[in-house]
This record gives structure tokens, C-alpha cells and sequence, in this order.
């Protein structure tokens, strides 16, 4: 995996992905869609001893829902983990206000 070779020959990225892994407590993630070529970061959040996983969603709506629950459901599968995960309306967390 080309990404993998990247964040391994650069100390910065292996420190943080590194962090993802030891993540022991609550995360949220917002502003990122979970697709296939960011595998190995779910991989990792899914690896660590996470307890829960909020995940954001802009406009969510049936469709969206669906698609993000298999994708996520996939990647938790890939490491065995049975970290919850809950989504939420990008739009209401106000990050930036």
C-alpha cells in the first residue's frame, strides 16, 4: 500500500498515525468521507482501543447513511473490532463557529 510506505518513511505521519492506534478514548471525525484509499486510517482508529467513534455527515440523509454504515462496518470487520460507532449532521457541530 503506496500510503503506508508514505506515512513509514516520514516520522511526522508515523508519529500521528501511531496516535490513532494508541487512541484509547472517545473520537470524532469530521470533514472526511471513510472511502477505500483511506483504509489504513480506519484500520487504525478501528485497531486502537477506541471506545466510540462519532462520525459526521454532511446533509445526511437514507442514502448516505447506508453507504457510510457499510463502509465503516467493513473496515471494523477488517480488525475484529467492536468499537461503536454512531453518526451525527456535520452541520450541527459548529466547528468553526
Amino acid at each position: 500500500m503506496q500510503k503506508m510506505r508514505k506515512i513509514n518513511s516520514v516520522p511526522y505521519l508515523r508519529y500521528c498515525y501511531d496516535m490513532l492506534i494508541d487512541n484509547p478514548a472517545t473520537m470524532f471525525v469530521y470533514g472526511h468521507s471513510a472511502d477505500e484509499n483511506d483504509a489504513h486510517i480506519y484500520r487504525a482508529i478501528f485497531s486502537s482501543s477506541v471506545e466510540h467513534l462519532y462520525f459526521g455527515i454532511y446533509k445526511p440523509d437514507d442514502a448516505k447513511l447506508k453507504a457510510m454504515d457499510g463502509l465503516l462496518a467493513k473496515h471494523q470487520r477488517t480488525v475484529g473490532s467492536e468499537a461503536k460507532y454512531t453518526f451525527f449532521d456535520s452541520e450541527s457541530a459548529k466547528v468553526w463557529a
